[in-house]
């Protein structure tokens, strides 16, 4: 068994103060396997949370140790749980919820009031060279696939939610308004599903990679967008978009773009109050939902892994040790126009 010395962790102090502080080293209870954190990717949440405090209606209310996009080695077993397990690579579903409440009852469990969610709120993150996990929400990294790589089955299970809520089958036209980690991982999955991809996104960057994951039409923001979608669905409109950005240009694009009687599904946190246009969504008989976390995504998620994995490293731009969180936040935040992914590689070894 492991214990009794200290570990380091990156411990988020107030609006832009990471603070790489000394812990005792997590144990693993009854049901939970001990986790040597390998690599960390940093999603938009810990972005949020670092440079304003706040995502959506969570506040930053006590140092807290972001991300929850991790993948590393099981070092260590607690009671009731097969030894079986040691050395095995995983990545973590980093929501754990109640199992008691009305959500949890329905299969909904995303929306568990209760939820233990990794980096967000009372729950710490796995910016830390170890953390301890209930092995029910512990999945194998398949074979071949890096732990930086790894990092992107999280919001590649979003991506899966998202495209699930769309409804979407193959050969219909679907739009990813954004192309972050989730918007590119939507389009990704759309693409794999057989659908005709439509991606929007004003960074170069990342609008050339939608390209390469599959988008065969791709729109850089402009006023006519909209118009242009138009043209290339033949005055139709898309059949379902996702959107991603959470911007209020995103949401106003949406509802321009999709066709009468399709879906927008809503993804993207931290634009806050945005107006819509009810008369437009009651006579053209739209269908707004909105897409929180992932319901049983994963094995999805690690399924699409196995067979885009090139794809998901071409993801990964950029790569900071624990030691330069501070900086890896930074940088990811002054420089979106470059990044597409970082990730926090916490042990090499």
């Amino acid at each position: 068994m492991l214990g009794g010395t200290q570990v380091r962790v990156a411990v988020l102090r107030g609006v832009r103060n990471i603070v790489i502080e000394e812990r005792p080293e997590p144990r693993p209870g009854p049901g939970e396997a001990l986790i040597k954190v390998k690599a960390v990717g940093i999603c938009g949440s810990d972005l949020h949370l670092y440079g304003r405090g706040r995502i959506g209606n969570t506040t930053l209310s006590r140092p807290l140790v972001l991300g929850h996009e991790i993948a590393g080695e099981v070092v260590d077993v607690g009671a009731g749980v097969s030894p079986d397990l040691l050395e095995t690579g995983v990545v973590l579903e980093p929501g754990y919820s109640c199992g008691q409440c009305e959500f949890c009852k329905e299969g909904r469990y995303n929306l568990c009031p209760s939820q233990r969610f990794m980096g967000i709120g009372e729950e710490d993150g796995g910016m830390a060279e170890f953390v301890a996990w209930p092995v029910t929400h512990l999945y194998k990294i398949p074979a071949g696939l890096s732990f930086r790589a790894a990092t992107l089955v999280e919001p590649l299970a979003i991506a899966c939610q998202v495209v699930s809520h769309g409804r979407a089958r193959p050969g219909a036209a679907v739009g990813v308004i954004g192309c972050g980690p989730v918007g590119l991982s939507t389009v990704l999955v759309a693409h794999n599903l057989g659908c005709e991809v439509h991606a929007v996104e004003t960074y170069t960057r990342r609008l050339g990679k939608a390209g390469e994951l599959g988008a065969e039409y791709l729109y850089g923001g402009h006023p006519s967008t909209a118009e242009e979608i138009r043209a290339n669905t033949r005055g139709r409109g898309l059949d379902v978009v996702c959107e991603t950005s959470g911007s209020r240009e995103g949401v106003e694009l949406a509802l321009k773009a999709v066709r009468r009687g399709g879906r927008v599904v809503f993804v993207g946190i931290g634009g806050g109050e945005v107006p819509l246009n009810i008369d437009i969504i009651t006579r053209t008989g739209l269908s707004l939902v909105g897409s929180f976390r992932y319901v049983n995504q994963f094995p999805a998620a690690l399924s699409l892994s196995r067979r885009y994995g090139d794809k998901l490293e071409g993801l990964v731009t950029h790569t900071f040790p624990l030691s330069q969180v501070g900086e890896a936040l930074e940088f990811t935040i002054n420089n979106r126009a470059e990044v597409i992914k970082s990730v926090i590689v916490v042990q090499e070894a």
